[in-house]
């Protein structure tokens, strides 16, 4: 099963989130929260910022705080993916704020377990190892676009709030002050999609949810409609082209 998920604004000392996947796909974004993608089986096309990686079985991505991120997955593949508050590794943090990885992947050691850090310091233990061994393997420069990234994560937040209504980049552009044409170029550089297409897979990804839940009695045109589609046609078309199946098999499918 292919679905898209997101989630923004992470950052309070309580985050510490596995979320396991399965040939699944993961649209750009960037929060503050570290983030970890770790691959059991097969391989990730992963992009960090201006930087594309192919993430294998056995290898981990280690994602900055404010790095732009996104992964598909080449056939099929298994992995977990790790967001944790910078707070849990504080010194880390302290020291290196402000900074990324020259290269983000990392062998992933034998030792780690991200289903089994259970304890408040177990988790530190494991975390701040990892960051040696990242220290150990690669530099840390000064992040180019902090910025863009903030200016990317108010766009993407600003559809998160409002992909069921009029949700054109230059109505976003309007509503956050900055030149549409500079947001355009920013987006499609950052995301590697055109604005359209993220938007479509954000909508798809909600319809999704909702068709999954078993406390949301919709129908699907009325699935539809909150996802911000006006033609249910459309609708039907962007879902099966982005999960490969009608709204009504992905619901009996769950």
């Amino acid at each position: 099963m292919k679905y898209f998920y997101e989630h923004y604004g992470m950052g309070n000392d309580e985050t510490f989130q596995v979320l396991p996947m399965h040939n699944q796909a993961f649209p750009a974004h960037v929060h503050r929260a570290y983030e970890l993608i770790c691959v059991y089986e097969g391989a990730l096309n992963i992009q960090v910022d201006q930087n594309k990686y192919v993430l294998r079985a056995g290898e981990l991505a280690f994602v900055s705080s404010y790095q732009v991120h996104s992964f598909t997955p080449i056939e099929t593949s298994k992995n977990d993916i790790l967001i944790f508050s910078p707070e849990i590794i504080e010194a880390f943090y302290r020291a290196h704020k402000g900074l990324s990885p020259v290269n983000n992947i990392l062998k992933m050691p034998s030792w780690l377990n991200v289903n089994d850090l259970d304890g408040e310091y177990k988790r530190k233990g494991a975390l701040y190892n990892l960051c040696d061994l990242l220290l150990r393997s690669t530099k840390m420069e000064k992040l180019s676009s902090v910025d863009q990234s903030t200016m990317l994560q108010q766009i993407i937040g600003y559809i998160a709030s409002n992909y069921g209504e009029d949700c054109s980049l230059k109505t976003i552009a309007g509503a956050l002050k900055y030149e549409y044409t500079y947001v355009s170029k920013l987006f499609s550089k950052f995301t590697g999609v055109s604005f359209t297409e993220y938007l479509n897979n954000h909508r798809i990804s909600q319809a999704c949810a909702i068709l999954r839940s078993e406390n949301i009695n919709m129908t699907v045109s009325e699935v539809a409609d909150h996802c911000g589609y006006e033609n249910l046609r459309t609708f039907h078309r962007n879902f099966r082209k982005i999960m490969g199946c009608s709204p009504q098999e992905f619901r009996g499918a769950t």
